[in-house]
């Protein structure tokens, strides 16, 4: 149970980043950026240099994805009935806004988060939890867990 409690304050620290971050999205021209739009200070913070403008994120039969009101989707990687991963997706309205928001989340992770990285892909922000925040889960309880969610598939 006390697992549940963490994952849900780290859940929602993290809407809370999302949301304000969201609503500061008018960027200016000021920073001094190479050809690619990153920074040098910005590829130290796990940053990817994949920069993919469109993720598809649907359930699919190695994957469950949760639309999270629409701030972020929630990604349960499967295998059989076991859960093999989990990762958060965040997708923003442009490179600066999620570049910002990625020292955000940067800034607020502490040691007993269950955070393995976090990372960026153009747009989107990713966060890959540690095996610790999924291990023993089944796909049963992940769907019991999110039934107040929608599930994404193909085609929404």
């Amino acid at each position: 149970m006390d697992l549940i409690m963490k994952k849900i304050k780290m859940l929602a620290v993290l809407s809370f980043i999302s949301l304000l971050l969201v609503g500061c999205g008018q960027t200016t021209n000021n920073n001094t950026a190479n050809e690619s739009g990153s920074t040098t200070s910005e590829k130290s913070l796990n940053q990817t240099e994949n920069v993919s403008e469109d993720v598809e994120l649907y359930s699919d039969d190695t994957k469950l994805v949760f639309n999270f009101y629409d701030t972020y989707k929630i990604v349960y990687y499967y295998s059989g009935n076991t859960i093999t991963g989990l990762e958060w997706y965040y997708t923003y309205d442009s490179v600066e806004v999620a570049t910002v928001s990625l020292a955000a989340i940067n800034a607020n992770l502490t040691s007993d988060d269950q955070v393995e990285s976090v990372t960026q892909n153009g747009r989107h922000i990713i966060v890959k939890m540690k095996p610790a925040a999924y291990e023993g889960m089944t796909t049963e309880e992940v769907k019991s867990t999110y039934s107040y969610l929608e599930q994404v598939y193909k085609g929404q």
